[in-house]
């Protein structure tokens, strides 16, 4: 996939075999949870699904990445792993929402339209 692109230089080489080892099963976690998240929410339970995305885009992939700066131990290759690490908290999460039924409960009000008067 790489030669798509014309990559020939051995450091670009490298990065990109490493990045797509990551997204081969940060792409499997992150569609099977968005198949769950879009159930969840289509139910009409949309706050635990945004609780959800919040936890692990801003708890644990800024938090992580924050705590190896502070280390000064970030790098490109920790940051794959990292947003790998918070798809795989986030499928985790969403799969532990799923099989509870307290979304399949999940009451819509909707209100009757109203005509607009011309």
């Amino acid at each position: 996939m790489l030669y798509i692109f014309n990559a020939q230089s051995e450091l670009v080489l490298n990065y990109g075999k490493a990045l797509l080892q990551c997204l081969a099963f940060s792409g499997i976690l992150l569609s099977a949870t968005l198949a769950m998240t879009g159930g969840i929410q289509g139910s009409g339970a949309t706050r635990l699904p945004m609780i959800i995305a919040m936890v692990s885009q801003f708890g644990v992939l800024l938090g992580v990445c924050e705590v190896l700066y502070l280390l000064d131990m970030l790098n490109i290759y920790r940051i794959w792993y990292v947003i790998l690490l918070a798809h795989f908290v986030r499928y985790i999460l969403t799969l532990t929402v799923f099989q509870t039924d307290g979304w399949t409960k999940t009451r819509v009000e909707i209100t009757p339209h109203m005509e607009i008067a011309e």
